[in-house]
């Protein structure tokens, strides 16, 4: 018995190859799609120090209620909480505000200092921001004015 074997073959050379480098591969990270329209695209970026925990009050996408009462000029009586790790390895973390609201900012660490720097208008071409740097259990108080313009509380 004689088998005949046929062997076809299909040339790819026209067709693009996509290649992924391990490199390339990152994370998507959160940004303000969860925002409403109305709301203030806000972004807190690790400068410098060391990497804590920071724990922000008054926002309009937290997890979790928190007050904060009257500082100066701002009056944090409602908004969601969020607890943030930030570092120099996850430098950069999304919160969105509503306008004319204020938030409180701590530093959890009890030993660690950190300077962050924060923006409200994230999605604008110059955005405004603001340096802050925390000391172990500092607690700062900004508020977001109608252009989402950060301001600190005074």
């Amino acid at each position: 018995m004689i088998s005949i074997a046929f062997f076809q073959s299909c040339d790819n050379a026209d067709l693009p190859v996509h290649q992924v480098r391990d490199d390339q591969i990152t994370t998507r990270t959160d940004d303000c799609e969860d925002c409403a329209f109305a709301d203030c695209c806000c972004v807190i970026e690790y400068v410098s120090g060391s990497g804590v925990t920071l724990q922000i009050c008054g926002t309009a996408d937290g997890f979790d209620a928190c007050s904060g009462g009257t500082v100066g000029s701002c009056d944090i009586d409602s908004g969601g909480r969020k607890d943030i790790m930030i570092s120099s390895g996850d430098p950069r973390h999304f919160f969105c505000m509503d306008h004319g609201q204020a938030f409180w900012l701590v530093n959890t660490s009890s030993t660690l200092t950190i300077t962050v720097e924060i923006t409200c208008q994230y999605d604008e071409l110059n955005p405004q921001s603001v340096m802050i740097t925390l000391d172990p259990m500092e607690r700062v108080y900004y508020g977001v004015d109608g252009e989402c313009e950060v301001a600190e509380c005074g």
